[in-house]
């Protein structure tokens, strides 16, 4: 039985689901095939009351403190060193490409349970590129500075030297082709006598087999 009532509007395209056994009926029961049906209800209105859910004990949805953290996408690290991200399993190492592909690039938030081991901490940090555990991941910058110093680089080690780069590959170009062409030459040549010893190799096998004896 799967819950999908807080995960509403989502991109679950990278997301693992978790199966709860202690809801999922036997599905042989001695010789007898049990059937399994699969209901799917609309999301109803919260204010009205009608909002389904397979868990009727499930735990609100964590609100946080901050206002800036509406709408961010949550990665948790359990004490049992499970990773979640909002509150599907995932494994540390498709963390990095499941955020990558979120629609909306939100804020990443890392929430640590109390007693979570802590080189699973450490890893996905790691994968999400923050400085702490605390921290949210960094955003990538460009360094604009580095990339103007390379590129003044090129000019000078390259673009100064356009026109004899030119001339050496035209040159280049030439000779290859020149030697493309002697060696069709010599194939050709090579093919001629082949064919000149293919004809003289036969008139010799007529030449010299034997043939059965004329009667008078």
């Amino acid at each position: 039985v799967i819950d999908v009532g807080d995960v509403a509007a989502r991109d679950l395209e990278s997301r693992q689901w978790e199966r709860n056994a202690a809801l999922l009926p036997a599905a042989v029961q001695g010789t007898k095939r049990m059937t399994i049906w699969m209901i799917l209800e609309a999301a109803g209105n919260e204010k009205n009351g009608a909002r389904p859910s397979t868990r009727e004990s499930a735990a609100p949805p964590a609100k946080s403190d901050a206002g800036s953290d509406v709408g961010a996408t949550v990665v948790s690290v359990g004490a049992d060193g499970k990773v979640k991200m909002d509150g599907m399993s995932i494994t540390v190492e498709r963390l990095g490409e499941a955020l990558a592909r979120r629609r909306v690039q939100s804020k990443v938030r890392l929430d640590v349970a109390p007693g979570a081991p802590a080189g699973d901490v450490r890893r996905v940090t790691e994968a999400l590129g923050q400085g702490s555990e605390d921290a949210p991941a960094d955003e990538v910058r460009v360094d604009e500075e580095r990339i103007k110093a390379l590129k003044e680089r090129w000019q000078r080690s390259v673009s100064s030297h356009d026109r004899s780069l030119r001339e050496a590959a035209q040159a280049h170009y030439e000779v290859i082709e020149g030697m493309r062409r002697e060696q069709q030459r010599l194939i050709d040549e090579a093919e001629r006598i082949q064919r000149v010893m293919d004809d003289l190799q036969k008139r010799y096998q007529n030449m010299t087999t034997p043939r059965p004896e004329k009667k008078e």
